[in-house]
């Protein structure tokens, strides 16, 4: 008939076993393809959490924290070349950064280093003059 090896083994399978014509729509394949996505998963879950620890919900491991963390302490030492107004992303005390959830950090990390980068350079230029 000009199918495939395979799904013709498959249907002679598959009627032999539901003695019964197999018509339509081959839906092993559909099959394999979804338990081998959630073997795949299983086993991509498994590496993350060796690798990062048990998470509670999104984003929320111990070492995503822990690098968020960083990145914030590491903008937080460019306060002070900072022009007065620019410190505004500052207003947390950063040990209170500790206590924020992974989404917090990033929420912050996302709207000020852009900003934190830009008022950088505009302290730089100021200092020059």
């Amino acid at each position: 008939t000009g199918e495939p090896k395979w799904d013709q083994c498959q249907r002679r399978y598959l009627e032999n076993k539901h003695q019964k014509p197999i018509t339509g729509e081959p839906k092993w394949i559909r099959n394999v393809i979804r338990e081998t996505w959630k073997y795949q998963k299983a086993r991509w879950l498994a590496r993350n959490e060796e690798l990062h620890g048990t998470s509670n919900g999104p984003n929320s491991s111990a070492a995503t924290k822990l690098a968020l963390l960083t990145r914030i302490r590491t903008l937080y030492t460019h306060e002070m070349t900072l022009l007065q107004q620019d410190r505004v992303p500052f207003n947390i005390e950063i040990e209170d950064w500790e206590h924020k959830t992974c989404s917090a950090m990033q929420q912050w990390l996302t709207r000020n280093t852009p900003f934190i980068r830009h008022a950088l350079k505009i302290a730089k230029i100021q200092l020059k003059t």
